[in-house]
């Protein structure tokens, strides 16, 4: 599981960086604010570890997070893929987002 994580993150982390950088932020600025963002994804995983043995206050944790997905999706990330789009490929990346959708709850469900 652990390299599975890693093989994950990594790219992921990178990508993240060099995404700032094209942006145009300064590289020692992008790699100290990943290092940030990295700092609190490891809070956010003690807290929810920690969670983990009360039932109540990881449903409500559950469902911020959900929440902060759900808001950046639908401010940051559904315009941006709706920017100078075709119908057809506008269709099929709502169709991929559905998906993803479905196969959650399919999981949900499963779990």
């Amino acid at each position: 599981t652990t390299l599975a994580v890693l093989c994950h993150e990594v790219p992921h982390e990178v990508g993240d960086v060099a995404i700032l950088i094209r942006s145009g932020m300064p590289r020692l600025q992008a790699l100290k604010v990943q290092l940030i963002t990295a700092i609190g994804a490891l809070l956010g995983t003690v807290a929810g570890l920690m969670a983990g043995d009360m039932p109540e206050l990881s449903k409500h944790m559950s469902c911020f997070i959900a929440g902060g997905f759900i808001y950046v999706a639908t401010v940051d990330v559904l315009p941006s893929v709706l920017e100078d789009s075709s119908l057809t490929q506008t269709l099929c990346e709502l169709a991929a987002m559905a998906t993803g959708v479905v196969m959650m709850i399919g999981v949900a469900l499963l779990e």
